[in-house]
């Protein structure tokens, strides 16, 4: 079906909902119906707009126009001038009038071509520098409407984002059209197209199917995508992927890569072996510079602080704390302390920077973590030895500038290092190489790194394992063994885990949160699994041993495709523990239990008068709904001083939210409830995900009581996988060379 084009004036909004809008507008002073996904104020009545998309015929309604875009049209009637002219900077009303008055139907031509001549007729209250200004917006916004039609015409019958033409502009400028026909892999850097739908579009365009650089576009597309966390994939992965997307062409994979490699897009590597490596081009670049940073800090020469403490009474940490501390400092500018559950890790570290205090100022120590959760818990424990510090994340300590093709941009690097003589990172195995890189770049010269973590949880979902490397390469580490937390089985079977021992939970279902006997086996088989989940949360309510909702956490292997996926128990358990009724076009409820998908800023800008504020929350972090509007969401987050306004996006979805009530083990690392419920998913999608490092991972995230789901041989199974040391990276041998 073409793109049709009708052009008319906003009358009024008939209808409203999620972002989606019914307005009525005058084509040659005929009412018409057009509807459409539009922010709301976007349409302003009065002025005249073009809109892009088709013909419509509706049984009870007539008929009418189903718009895909729009674009605001020059106007010529005295009052759309007006108001066109008011879009300008330094443009008033009675600006806008007087223009009008000067220069009639002229008026937006002279003050766009001409600016010293629209100043002159408004005199002194309309300087020439602020007619300039007004003349670039209004030349800006002549030239975005060429620029919006051209893309429409490119992009028509194409199934990308709506929203498309608008981000090639933001990328691209006003050049946006002629980039995108220069290059269509362009169009990779737009969240939701990928590889198949540009490269399409370069066959559509007539472009040479069999060159080399369609292939190696391919292979580096495939590399990027890659959520494996291997850093370095071999060639034979890269046919395979070449070979599912492209075919009628000869395939040439290892050519290909080179190419990549000349362009630096992609980096190659052989191994002792001699067995031909790729990455992707930044990621190599991180671990090359994660281990540039490490080798120049292990030759670093520091005067150690006399050991802190040497004996364990009145709940100071033991001699062997202790110890491991030391040797995690001793040599070099970096060093690990590493401890499974129950170990003290979090109060080792606590009553080190107590110590660190007698001889720096609480300003030149900087305390830190991933996830909010856990920042919020060093800092508590910080301020039981009477520590002021308060630990922040990473992503706040660094100081958030802009998100760029969906990397990072931090205020904190190389050029402007953050102001500290100390860092101490918490959760530190969550660290993968790109923010570990970001990290080190904002280590100033002289600066000592503490990294903190348990190298048995689960590998970061970034790429790259790079505590496991730098552990292996000879990075000062010091291991806490010793099990301090009086936590029962939860600990115990934890430190089992970790050391490959045989384990078994209590197979004996109680509710008693409190006995030592606090891992518990609720059996059942795959069928019945969602219901037991469901009852086991009832019992701990009718009980009044906890609350299901907000002390109780739901961990899960697989966001959908089985039937105790996130998403399936999230609407289980939102109809059985949240009795607030819906809101129209949302599935939320006030009282909802929610979390942030990726990391990024909210709120998404609402259109009006001022700028919102908006707030950096981070990938994991939970909140409570307490304030819903089909147009607004209001969240608080613990991690923030306020309650966060979210509003929906350009088509009327919210930003990366979801129900919180069951969430991923990867969601949950780096934070802890009280109670935790964890699924032995037997879903083949969940077999993939579970392994050893899943299941420590899920159970350590109990601080009291936590139960296990399913069937005890589908955990033993797990425990015999081990993702972790399958990762492909060549961060050990750059720290070694």
């Amino acid at each position: 079906m073409a793109l049709c084009e009708i052009t008319g004036t906003v009358t009024f909004e008939k209808f409203r909902k999620d972002g989606f809008a019914i307005i009525e507008i005058l084509v040659d002073g005929t009412p018409t119906t057009v509807k459409g996904d539009t922010p709301a104020e976007d349409l302003r009545p009065g002025l005249e707009y073009r809109f892009f998309g088709h013909h419509t015929e509706h049984i009870k309604y007539g008929r009418g126009f189903a718009f895909q875009t729009y674009i605001l049209t020059e106007p010529h009637a005295r009052n759309a001038v007006i108001r066109y002219l008011q879009l300008a900077p330094y443009v008033g009303t009675a600006t806008a009038c007087k223009l009008w008055t000067a220069f009639r139907e002229e008026a937006v031509k002279v003050l766009r071509e001409n600016p010293a001549a629209a100043s002159a007729a408004i005199g002194a209250r309309f300087p020439e520098y602020r007619a300039i200004q007004a003349s670039e917006k209004l030349a800006a916004m002549a030239a975005l409407e060429d620029t919006t039609i051209d893309l429409m015409g490119l992009f028509e019958h194409r199934k990308f984002p709506k929203d498309t033409p608008n981000k090639a502009i933001a990328l691209w400028s006003l050049h946006a059209a002629k980039r995108i026909r220069q290059n269509p892999y362009l169009l990779m850097q737009i969240k939701g197209i990928g590889f198949l739908a540009a490269d399409a579009m370069y066959i559509d365009l007539g472009f040479n199917p069999n060159k080399l650089k369609r292939q190696c576009l391919c292979a580096w597309h495939a590399l990027n995508t890659n959520m494996d966390g291997h850093t370095w994939h071999p060639v034979d992965m890269i046919e395979k992927a070449i070979r599912e997307k492209i075919s009628g062409t000869k395939i040439d994979p290892v050519r290909a890569c080179k190419l990549g490699v000349r362009a630096e897009v992609l980096v190659s590597r052989r191994d002792e072996d001699g067995r031909l490596w790729f990455a992707e081009g930044k990621k190599a670049r991180d671990e090359a510079y994660v281990a540039e940073k490490v080798r120049e800090s292990m030759g670093e020469v520091y005067n150690q602080p006399p050991l802190p403490w040497t004996v364990s009474n009145d709940g100071l940490p033991s001699q062997h704390q202790a110890e491991e501390y030391m040797k995690a400092i001793a040599v070099g500018g970096i060093g690990i302390l590493g401890g499974s559950p129950g170990t003290g890790k979090t109060y080792t570290t606590a009553t080190a920077i107590e110590y660190l205090l007698d001889d720096y100022d609480e300003d030149d120590i900087i305390v830190c973590a991933p996830t909010g959760k856990a920042a919020t818990r060093l800092t508590e424990s910080m301020a039981e030895l009477g520590v002021r510090i308060v630990a922040r994340t990473i992503h706040s300590t660094l100081g958030v500038e802009s998100v760029v093709n969906n990397h990072w941009v931090f205020q904190h690097n190389e050029a402007s290092p953050l102001p500290a003589k100390i860092i101490v990172c918490d959760e530190a195995s969550m660290l993968g190489c790109g923010l570990l890189a970001a990290l080190l770049a904002a280590r100033q010269p002289g600066c000592r790194l503490l990294l903190v973590g348990d190298i048995n949880q689960l590998p970061p979902i970034e790429h790259g394992a790079p505590l496991r490397d730098m552990i292996a390469a000879g990075v000062a580490c010091g291991e806490l063994r010793e099990i301090r937390r009086n936590s029962g089985s939860i600990v115990e079977v934890c430190a089992k885990i970790r050391d490959e021992q045989e384990w078994a939970p209590d197979a004996k279902l109680h509710l008693d949160i409190r006995s030592p006997r606090n891992l518990v086996l609720a059996r059942t088989i795959k069928k019945y699994a969602a219901d037991r989940v469901l009852l086991l949360l009832q019992q701990i309510r009718d009980q009044k041993l906890a609350d299901p909702v907000w002390d109780c956490q739901v961990i899960v292997a697989v966001n959908n495709r089985s039937s105790v996926s996130r998403n399936n128990l999230n609407e289980l358990l939102q109809a059985e523990f949240n009795p607030n009724p819906p809101i129209d076009g949302t599935k939320f409820r006030v009282n909802d239990k929610v979390i942030r998908l990726r990391n990024g800023f909210l709120l998404n800008a609402k259109k009006g008068d001022y700028e919102p504020e908006s707030h950096l929350v981070c990938n994991g972090e939970q909140g409570r709904i307490t304030g819903l509007t089909p147009k607004r969401l209001v969240v608080q987050f613990p991690a923030t001083d306020r309650l966060v306004r979210i509003y929906p996006g350009e088509h009327g979805e919210w930003p990366d939210l979801d129900l919180a009530y069951a969430v991923t083990c990867h969601k949950m690392q780096g934070s802890e409830s009280p109670i935790v419920v964890v699924v032995l998913d037997e879903h083949h999608g969940a077999r993939i995900i579970t392994d050893r490092s899943w299941l420590y991972t899920a159970i350590s995230r109990a601080k009291r009581a936590c139960f296990l789901v399913g069937r005890q041989g589908t955990a033993l199974r797990m425990c015999k996988r081990m993702s972790l040391q399958n990762r492909k990276t060549f961060l050990q041998e750059l720290l070694m060379n």
